[in-house]
């Protein structure tokens, strides 16, 4: 029940968590933004358009594929770990049913995409197919990274999934300029 004085003892816990929480989300952002910032930069404006719309394509299948599983794994993963359940059984289910899921339809957009793109969109969009092939490929990884920041937090190691998104931000920050040399 809340009482009419707060317990001072759980700020230090709870700023962690929501700080290493906002970081990470700020990380994320980050890491989604970049791409554009540097494929404007080194290619300009078209490709940045062709980009831009892959991203989109992808981005729309992984919120209806992947987005749902993962509001429901913290708290789930969460509740097990409170109860005393087996949490690696729950997260190794989660891990099948997602990637089971995400994994066929990410290979078949990469698959269909320079059917889709230019018969949706026009012509003038096809630079967008290998953009959004290579965008659906990362997808497989998606499915199963999702889970793995949910169990982190579940165990209480947010600082661990922010040290892991700095780690892929560093990374990308390497190999973008190495990337665009090679075009969108």
């Amino acid at each position: 029940r809340p009482a009419k004085r707060a317990d001072r003892s759980a700020l230090p816990g709870l700023l962690r968590y929501s700080g290493s929480s906002i970081g990470t989300r700020l990380i994320n952002e980050l890491d989604a933004q970049l791409p554009k910032v540097f494929i404007g930069a080194a290619l300009g404006s078209s490709a940045l358009g062709h980009y831009a719309l892959a991203r989109r394509i992808f981005d729309l299948l992984k919120d209806v594929l992947i987005v749902p599983l993962n509001t429901v794994a913290l708290p789930s993963l969460a509740k097990a770990r409170v109860r005393g359940e087996d949490v690696s059984q729950l997260f190794g289910g989660a891990l099948r049913i997602s990637t089971f899921v995400a994994n066929p339809a990410f290979l078949g957009l990469a698959a269909i995409a320079p059917l889709l793109v230019p018969g949706l969109f026009g012509r003038g969009w096809e630079p967008a197919i290998g953009a959004l092939q290579l965008l659906s490929l990362l997808g497989l990884r998606s499915a199963v990274n999702s889970f793995n920041g949910a169990a982190l937090r579940s165990y209480g190691q947010p600082l661990a999934q922010l040290g892991i998104a700095a780690a892929g931000l560093a990374l990308l920050c390497l190999l973008l300029p190495l990337a665009t040399r090679y075009g969108l």
